[in-house]
C-alpha cells in the first residue's frame, strides 16, 4: 500500500482501499451531517446492509455520530434470516449497495424506509448516495448520551431464529475498553479482524487495522 510510514490507516484487504484516521474522520462527520439534513432523528434505526469495509465502518460510525441506531446481521443468515431481522427491527432507514437496497424493496423487508445508496449514483428509489453525503457541509447533530440506544446486533442464528440484542453507547464504549484492558492493547499493536465486525473496533481502539478478504 502507498502510505506514509506511520501513517494510522484502516485496509480492506479485499480491495486494497485504505484510508487514514483523518480521511476516516472526515468521512464519519460528513456522512452523519449528510444524514442530519436528510432527516434522521435521534433513536431511528438503521438497516445496515453494507459488506465489510471502511464503507461499513464509516457508516455506522456516522450513523452513531448522529444519534441513529444501527441494525446489523450477518448476511451468513441467508435471505430469509437477513429479511426477517430486518422486518423485525422496524427499522425508518437502510443502508446498502444497489442490490441490497433492491433486494429490501423487492422482499419487502423495509418498505418505508428511505435508503442511502452505496454507489455511485442514486438507484431503487434512494434518497442519496453515501459518497454524496459524506461531502455534506450541514451541521452536526447534538451528541448522542451514553445511555442512549446505539445498535441492534443480531445473534448467528446457530441455535435458533438469530435474535436482535440491543446495546446503549455506554456499553459499546465499555466492550471497547474491555478489550484495551484485556490485552493490554497500546498504539504499537495491530488489529486483523478475521470476524469482521470487530473490525469496527480498530478505529476506537486506536491502532491501525485490517478487514480481511475472507
Amino acid at each position: 500500500l502507498d502510505v506514509a510510514e506511520g501513517d494510522r490507516v484502516l485496509v480492506d484487504g479485499a480491495t486494497g482501499e485504505a484510508t487514514s484516521f483523518h480521511e476516516l474522520h472526515r468521512r464519519v462527520h460528513g456522512i452523519a451531517r449528510g444524514l442530519g439534513e436528510l432527516g434522521l432523528q435521534p433513536g431511528e434505526r438503521v438497516a445496515m446492509l453494507v459488506p465489510p469495509s471502511i464503507d461499513l465502518v464509516a457508516a455506522v460510525y456516522a450513523v452513531w455520530r448522529a444519534g441513529g441506531v444501527t441494525v446489523i446481521a450477518d448476511r451468513g443468515l441467508g435471505l430469509r434470516g437477513l429479511g426477517r431481522a430486518v422486518r423485525g427491527a422496524h427499522v425508518s432507514w437502510l443502508i446498502g449497495p444497489p442490490q441490497a437496497v433492491a433486494a429490501a424493496r423487492t422482499l419487502r423487508w423495509a418498505p418505508r424506509a428511505r435508503a442511502i445508496v452505496v454507489g455511485p449514483k442514486q438507484r431503487f428509489g434512494a434518497v442519496a448516495t453515501l459518497a454524496d453525503l459524506a461531502r455534506s457541509t450541514a451541521p452536526l447533530p447534538a451528541l448522542p448520551g451514553a445511555d442512549d440506544a446505539a445498535a441492534v446486533l443480531f445473534t448467528s442464528g446457530a441455535t435458533g431464529p438469530a435474535k436482535g440484542v440491543r446495546y446503549r453507547h455506554c456499553q459499546l464504549v465499555a466492550q471497547a475498553q474491555a478489550l484495551v484492558d484485556t490485552y493490554a492493547i497500546t498504539a504499537d499493536d495491530r488489529l486483523v479482524a478475521a470476524f469482521a465486525p470487530f473490525a469496527l473496533y480498530g478505529p476506537a481502539l486506536g491502532i491501525p487495522s485490517t478487514i480481511p478478504a475472507v
